[in-house]
């Protein structure tokens, strides 16, 4: 019998394939359209209540603790919960905030497992894994395009752009750029 990973990205599981003559019964699209429904309800409800517990409006709104401005995505750093931050990424919540410190997410849940740290054992407990999980989670950078350019591409945009930056002689108005333009976009 062979095995398929399980279609959710967060699930470990594996879920055994059926056997090749076997006749598997296919769902139909309202019925996926459902279940997808569902989980974005239940989603949506985890997020809600999570706002409502810390009585945030909404996921980049702010709140007061302790004299410092933090937002939701600060405060679930701070508490390793990488499924609300998670939730907060896939909702549009800005990861890169500040708080009124000058303190990103990234370095709100470094303070949180420096400080965890100091209990013995915590090491060698699921809370550790968990705070380098969303510590990874918020340091993920984001790659530009300009990055995956071979040279010759990213060279010809710049002397595309120095083109567009040179002043055309008096009188020449843009007619005078159009055969440098021409020549750079061969």
């Amino acid at each position: 019998m062979t095995v398929q990973p399980c279609c959710h990205v967060e699930c470990d599981t594996a879920l055994p394939l059926p056997p090749d003559d076997a006749k598997v019964p296919t769902e139909s699209s309202s019925t996926r359209r459902a279940k997808r429904n569902l989980i974005c309800q239940r989603q949506q409800d985890q997020l809600r209540a999570f706002l409502d517990d810390f009585q945030f409006k909404d996921i980049n709104s702010w709140r007061s603790f302790n004299q410092e401005r933090l937002y939701p995505i600060h405060l679930a750093s701070m508490m390793g919960d990488e499924g609300i931050i998670r939730l907060l990424k896939s909702f549009g919540a800005d990861l890169q905030k500040k708080s009124s410190k000058g303190r990103s997410a990234v370095d709100l849940a470094k303070v949180a497992l420096s400080v965890r740290m100091d209990d013995k054992g915590f090491e060698n407990s699921a809370a550790y894994v968990r705070y380098h999980h969303v510590i990874e989670l918020l340091e993920v950078k984001t790659i530009s395009m300009r990055q995956f350019l071979v040279p010759e591409e990213v060279a010809q945009e710049q002397e595309v752009k120095k083109a567009y930056d040179r002043k055309p002689s008096w009188g020449a108005g843009m007619l005078g750029m159009i055969p440098t333009i021409m020549q750079l976009a061969r």
